[in-house]
C-alpha cells in the first residue's frame, strides 16, 4: 500500500508520540495528546496515515530490539560457544 504521509510529518509525529510514551505527569501527557491531535489535523493526516505511521514506529522498534540498525544493517552478535 503506499504511504500516505511525508517523512516530514513521520519524523515530527513520531517525536510528538515519543514525547507521550516518556511521560509521568498526566497533565503533561494530555498537552501532548493535544498536540498531537492538532499536528494530524492542521496536516490533513487520515486515520489511514495515522495507522500507518504507528505500524512504522512498531516496526522499528522491533528491528531496534532484534538488532537491525534504522539504515537496514544487521547487527551481527556473537554465540558463545560455552
Amino acid at each position: 500500500m503506499k504511504k500516505l504521509y511525508t517523512e516530514m510529518q513521520y519524523r515530527e509525529y513520531s517525536k510528538l508520540c515519543e514525547r507521550m510514551v516518556n511521560i509521568d505527569d498526566i497533565l503533561e501527557g494530555a498537552k501532548i495528546h493535544f498536540e498531537i491531535n492538532e499536528f494530524l489535523l492542521n496536516n490533513n493526516i487520515i486515520e489511514l496515515a495515522q495507522e500507518q505511521m504507528d505500524s512504522r514506529m512498531e516496526q522499528e522498534d522491533t528491528d531496534e530490539m532484534n538488532g537491525v540498525k534504522k539504515e537496514g544493517k544487521v547487527i551481527e552478535f556473537r554465540k558463545s560457544n560455552k
